[in-house]
């Protein structure tokens, strides 16, 4: 019965979540996220919107990062990387209410890559399940 309530819940999200290469980045989904740099009375913040499901560099926002926020959707969770590209080093994941301070100076990050959530867990959840 698991198994079946499983696979159709992994059905109904391919089928409700357009493949990547069907979004462009007018239409894909995105979250939105605030850089700070700096802490006090120093500190800039800038608001991006992050594609969700690719990796996202920005050189000129991502040159002087303190913390990143993930402002919505709640369902995302979003990491940066010190690579352009979203592998090796990397941050804490950040999702709404739990921010990633990398660090008290601003440092330089590569790209963040935000997914969402809740499709990962149940594609986790049947593979579990098989075992």
């Amino acid at each position: 019965m698991r198994a079946i309530i499983t696979t159709l819940l992994t059905a109904a999200l391919a089928v409700a979540l357009p493949s990547p290469t069907e979004l462009s980045p007018r239409t894909m989904p995105s979250a939105h996220v605030v850089i700070e740099a700096g802490h006090g009375e120093n500190a800039t913040s800038t608001t991006l919107m992050i594609p969700i499901g690719t990796h996202y560099t920005n050189e000129t926002a991502f040159a002087k990062v303190s913390t990143l926020y993930l402002l919505n959707p709640s369902a995302v969770t979003c990491v940066p990387y010190i690579q352009k590209v979203p592998t090796g080093y990397h941050g804490n994941p950040f999702t709404v209410g739990h921010p990633c301070q990398l660090s008290k100076e601003p440092i330089t990050i590569g790209c963040v890559r935000c997914i969402l959530a809740f499709y990962e867990d149940a594609v986790q959840t049947e593979v579990e399940e098989e075992q």
